[in-house]
């Protein structure tokens, strides 16, 4: 299971769910005016997966101008760390408000309006085709299964 899909003709993706990503910050972080325009995101740090994931390649692709400086990315493979640097003011982060509920709810973070909607965080179960494929297709269903029945499909 694993963010997706996988872009390599002999893996089967199942989709499991899908997360919205929002920007989040700092309270305390100085921000331009709200909504931030693609040049107020480019004058921050962003906090967001490793360069390597969709949703990060498809942020850089949004945030490519022109004649700008690129967007400054911090990446992380870690949420606990994305939600730490953020907290601690280091820059804007891009995550799903789902694993913010508490520092949201105690006001540590608090979501930022853009012109720019983050894209979507998707998950899947990919696998290889192979002898035991008929193994893996059977988990991943009933993974999709039972993400739909805890409302995220």
């Amino acid at each position: 299971f694993l963010m997706g899909p996988m872009a390599d003709p002999s893996i089967t993706n199942l989709p499991l769910c899908r997360y919205d990503l929002a920007f989040a910050a700092s309270p305390f972080l100085a921000l331009p005016p709200e909504p931030l325009t693609i040049r107020g995101l480019l004058a921050l740090p962003i906090i967001t997966y490793p360069r390597s994931t969709r949703p990060t390649m498809e942020l850089l692709a949004a945030l490519r101008v022109p004649g700008q400086k690129p967007p400054r990315l911090l990446g992380s493979a870690s949420l606990a760390t994305i939600l730490r640097m953020a907290r601690g003011g280091i820059g804007l982060s891009v995550i799903p408000p789902a694993v913010a509920t508490r520092e949201l709810a105690e006001g540590t973070l608090r979501l930022v309006r853009a012109e720019l909607r983050p894209p979507w965080l998707f998950f899947t179960a990919s696998w290889p085709f192979g002898p035991d494929e008929c193994v893996a297709q059977r988990l991943a269903m009933l993974a999709q299964q039972v993400a739909a029945e805890a409302g995220h499909a």
